[in-house]
């Protein structure tokens, strides 16, 4: 049988080593997740003095990772481990949206980010009045609201009929919701960060100023512009962009293709 159709009503063979090598790979994954973006929520609320706009995004970047470390990864790791889902047909629909929620509020919290710092280094005189806590608080509910609307479709009926085998579980293959919520969850976002990361001064035209935003990040002072050029911060933002895509664009493409092509041949 395959364990990836379910075709049969035995369940599959287990293999117990690769079972105990891919759980303790993937769980080490997971708790390093949790460990890592509770740290980060703790340092700013524990923390009076990082409790400014700019962070606000970058916790919801956490507060996104967290509940998808929480709530989707390990019943992903369960599924991949087994070979088979073993929760059932309705809450394989509520995790599959979850995970598109969390997966999007994660990119936009990014493309969050990328802006904030746009109008952090573009306008830094003008930045206390342009980005105040209520705007980014606003921006962030429009960033979950956002996440919703792409992530819930499926729970109402937008989705192809479930497979008969309530041990395959997947997100819907309906074209159309394919199209729309890879380019809502993926590729506009992607266009934004590609567009502002290279108009932000100080990552294409004043190296001696790229590592301003930095001290902006963790204290709620004016940007300091350091006298020696470093690019330690250029080299950085653009690696953890790069492996971002390459994270994400393999995944995400072929999803796409397969979804809105098959059903034209």
């Amino acid at each position: 049988m395959d364990p990836s159709t379910g075709s049969d009503l035995n369940s599959p063979a287990l293999d117990t080593s690769r079972a105990i090598i891919v759980g303790l790979i993937l769980g080490a994954f997971i708790l390093f997740a949790i460990i890592g973006n509770i740290l980060v929520i703790l340092s700013v609320a524990c923390n009076r003095h990082l409790r400014i706009p700019t962070n606000y995004f970058i916790v919801n970047l956490a507060i996104a990772d967290l509940l998808l470390s929480f709530t989707v990864l390990p019943f992903s790791a369960t599924l991949e481990v087994l070979g088979y889902w073993v929760l059932g047909r309705i809450f394989c629909d509520i995790w599959a949206a979850v995970d598109v929620l969390c997966c999007t509020a994660s990119i936009l919290s990014l493309c969050a980010i990328s802006i904030d710092r746009y109008i952090g280094v573009r306008y830094s005189l003008q930045y206390p009045t342009l980005v105040t806590r209520r705007r980014a608080i606003l921006a962030l509910l429009a960033v979950w609201v956002l996440s919703m609307v792409i992530s819930i479709g499926p729970l109402l009926g937008w989705k192809e009929p479930a497979p008969q085998d309530d041990r395959e579980c997947r997100i819907t293959e309906e074209p159309f919701y394919a199209l729309f919520s890879s380019l809502g969850s993926f590729y506009i976002p992607l266009i934004v960060i590609l567009v502002i990361s290279p108009l932000v001064p100080g990552l294409s035209s004043c190296p001696s100023c790229q590592d301003r935003l930095l001290p902006q990040l963790l204290l709620p002072t004016a940007p300091v512009c350091p006298s020696d050029p470093n690019h330690s911060l250029t080299s950085a933002s653009w690696l953890f962009l790069f492996l971002f895509l390459c994270s994400l664009f393999p995944p995400v493409t072929p999803w796409l293709c397969r979804r809105v092509l098959a059903k034209q041949l």
